[in-house]
């Protein structure tokens, strides 16, 4: 059995309590009657205060409507998803992902799991969308688990020349070698992934806490260090003034070019070139009964922007179309200043909306991740 988990919930206490339920309920009622025994086992929680502390914060979050205890049986009333995210104020539930019941009670590192590997793959769609029309008919992106998995020998001399002639390269284009922590790639490799310190700004965790619950989920991580001519004097640059710009053509595309603060440490030097650290590339490689599954509630998601006046699919087109007449081209839309501005916009309209209805209602947040 598979309950559906929002990654925006998925780090608050209650919500374990809260998936339980709605896993449980079949017929979909809205009422569920549990043994407080049971709780505890599949919870895996030692103290009885602790499910009551659950309870209580789920009422004032919307997710439990009511609770009566009958002996050791709790007779509890669930909320909907739109009530819970009405009254947290919060304009999107984020990723939603499958897991199964008996996992529920570590949907924390599930749900920086799914936050990993979404963006991830939104990373990898990107690049792709970025290249040149012309380029996506030639140039396949290669998988993660790919570049991950790959197959090459690094060589043992100190020289470019050892790098590019004595290596069993992997059979990825510009793809040179894979050890285990790294993965070395040319200049026309198309970098994407995800980073810990951008997982954990979305989650509002620290980069630590995502560090060891990719660990404790045994997700395979794999930095990508390119080289490109433009990094040798870049690197003397940093070491002398502690940071630089850099100006240089975006993976295998040239003709898209930008500017980025080279952080020190971030270049080093090996056989005679000079790389550059950059995303992270993961793999699931964690057992069986952690597998989730990714899916989608995009027209749910639109029934709940339109309970608050904005219809977010016109708000995009009327945004694309301006964007175009301002001379911009289409792919540059979704990773803009112009298209993030407006959003948070829409954001902070949802949260004043969201505020004054619960302070109307006279409830207030409650069980912080």
């Amino acid at each position: 059995m598979q309950v559906r988990i929002h990654s925006a919930l998925g780090r608050y206490p209650w919500a374990k309590l809260w998936y339980l339920c709605r896993a449980l309920d079949d017929e979909g009622c809205g009422k569920i009657v549990l043994n407080l025994h049971s709780i505890l086992f599949d919870l895996k929680v030692k103290s009885r205060s602790i499910i009551y502390h659950w309870i209580q914060q789920g009422k004032r979050c919307g997710a439990f409507r009511a609770a009566q205890r009958v002996g050791s049986m709790w007779h509890l009333y669930l909320g909907s998803l739109h009530t819970v995210c009405r009254l947290l104020g919060l304009p999107d539930w984020g990723t939603t992902f499958y897991v199964d019941i008996e996992n529920i009670w570590n949907i924390r590192q599930l749900t920086t799991a799914a936050i990993t590997f979404n963006l991830q793959e939104q990373s990898r769609r990107q690049a792709f969308l970025n290249l040149a029309p012309e380029e996506r008919k030639t140039y396949r992106l290669p998988e993660a688990w790919e570049v991950i998995t790959a197959e090459g020998k690094f060589p043992r001399g100190n020289s470019a020349a050892d790098l590019t002639e004595n290596a069993i390269p992997p059979k990825i284009p510009f793809l040179l070698c894979v050890t285990e922590q790294k993965a070395f790639v040319s200049k026309s490799f198309v970098p994407f992934g995800g980073s810990q310190k951008t997982i954990a700004a979305r989650l509002g965790i620290c980069d630590r806490t995502v560090r060891r619950h990719q660990v404790g989920l045994n997700i395979v991580r794999r930095q990508l260090c390119q080289t490109k001519g433009e990094y040798a004097a870049l690197h003397d640059e940093i070491a002398m003034f502690g940071d630089a710009f850099v100006q240089e053509g975006n993976g295998f595309s040239k003709r898209s070019t930008y500017t980025r603060d080279a952080e020190q440490g971030k270049f080093f030097k090996m056989l005679g070139r000079t790389w550059v650290n950059r995303c992270n590339l993961y793999l699931d490689s964690y057992s069986a009964p952690y597998y989730i599954e990714m899916t989608s509630m995009r027209a749910s998601k639109h029934d709940y922007w339109l309970s608050f006046g904005i219809d977010m699919d016109r708000e995009v087109r009327e945004l694309r179309t301006i964007w175009r007449h301002m001379g911009m081209k289409s792919r540059d839309f979704w990773r803009s200043d112009f298209y993030r501005a407006h959003k948070e916009a829409l954001w902070e309209h949802i949260r004043r909306i969201s505020d004054t209805q619960t302070a109307a209602g006279g409830r207030r947040e409650g069980g912080f991740p």
